[in-house]
């Protein structure tokens, strides 16, 4: 069973980047999300379009499960010394772990651009309902977490309305942060392990060029490698 859709607005980078300055500055879960109403209120008039908004900042990092408190503190530290693409990359993370329709999304997106570089919200509408099945509040979600994206930066309007394009991957030097991006998709798709081959471009991860190599998973605890057949696979 498939958890509930969730993901029901569209999210502004911005937002994202106050919710985690919040916490580091270890303010309160109540007064976090009274800032916070107050900063996105400059652009959701309605308050219950508000409020679900704001739910969506606070359960992708403030009242994250228990499962993921670890990797959260993980992400808080590379936050504090990222740059702007590499805290993307950390909310990206975040989402994914917090958000199953978003991870999905991000599945069928990088597949769709690794084929033929465009897609349509249709094409990845009718992948999503072959996942989650057909209801009308799948669709408008649909829709928010596609424009999330294409706001941040990390897919390109293609003309028309309801089509998008490839654009040039986002380059994320920092080798921590890379780890964390592997190890959050990790849990998010409930793999066992991956080809050491795919690593170069996992279709959730679409909009991150990185470069991890065998040394850099054998140097970290994290991760485990071995022989599978004639393939090198990494695990968590």
């Amino acid at each position: 069973m498939l958890k509930r859709v969730g993901f029901d607005r569209q999210i502004k980078r911005e937002w994202l980047d106050k919710t985690v300055e919040l916490l580091i500055n270890k303010e309160d879960s109540k007064d976090i999300k009274n800032i916070l109403d107050g900063i996105v209120k400059e652009d959701i008039a309605s308050n219950d379009n508000r409020r679900k908004a704001i739910s969506i900042l606070m359960h992708s990092w403030i009242n994250v499960e228990t499962d993921h408190i670890a990797i959260r503190s993980k992400a808080l530290k590379l936050w504090e010394t990222g740059n702007s693409t590499e805290r993307l990359a950390i909310h990206w993370c975040m989402l994914s772990l917090a958000y199953p329709l978003f991870f999905n999304i991000s599945e069928i997106i990088g597949k769709l651009i690794n084929l033929q570089d465009e897609f349509s919200l249709n094409m990845v509408r009718r992948r999503v309902y072959d996942v989650w099945g057909e209801r009308s509040t799948l669709d408008y979600a649909i829709n928010r977490v596609v424009w999330s994206m294409k706001d941040w930066g990390t897919i390109g309007q293609n003309g028309k309305v309801g089509e998008y394009k490839k654009i040039e991957r986002i380059v994320i030097e920092d080798k921590e942060v890379q780890l964390l991006l592997l190890e959050a998709y990790f849990i998010a798709s409930q793999r066992s392990n991956i080809p050491c081959a795919e690593l170069e471009m996992i279709n959730a991860l679409f909009p991150f060029k990185t470069d991890i190599t065998i040394n850099d998973l054998q140097s970290n605890h994290r991760f485990k490698i071995n022989n599978m057949g004639n393939n090198l696979v990494v695990s968590l």
